[in-house]
């Protein structure tokens, strides 16, 4: 979390309005990124979590940055600044293991402008049947 508050990072955290009437927090691209190329210092870790502990995250509506099972990872909770990144139906960026697979790195998929949203895919299903509740831009 330290490096996010570095001036010569690739990212930000700023504040956006676009999926919600209140401000929330959002990823943003401090300079260009080329397609393919690891975002610096966007790194995170999966947090396994118990059942015991999912079922009081998910109950108390707390569960958005919780992963589902891998074949590398269980179901495990997204901390560091990717859980910070919102959920796009056409995003830019992806999350890709690395290390010892419980690790993430965040890659662009395609070229990302200076201050434009970092944005990834939560899935298809996961703001309802087909994301029929999703607030993205595109949707």
């Amino acid at each position: 979390y330290l490096k996010t508050t570095l001036q010569d990072n690739a990212f930000r955290v700023g504040s956006t309005e676009k999926y919600l009437s209140k401000g929330e927090a959002c990823v943003i691209a401090t300079g260009h990124i080329a397609k393919g190329e690891t975002i610096e210092d966007l790194y995170g870790r999966r947090i396994p979590l118990s059942s015991e502990e999912l079922k009081k995250l998910v109950k108390a509506q707390k569960d958005f940055s919780v992963l589902d099972e891998t074949r590398y990872c269980p179901t495990s909770l997204l901390v560091g600044p990717p859980h910070l990144i919102n959920h796009s139906c056409n995003p830019n960026a992806k999350l890709e293991v690395m290390g010892d697979k419980c690790n993430v790195k965040v890659v662009a998929l395609h070229h990302i402008a200076e201050g434009e949203e970092i944005t990834i895919s939560y899935g298809d299903e996961y703001f309802g049947n087909k994301n029929h509740d999703c607030l993205c831009e595109v949707c």
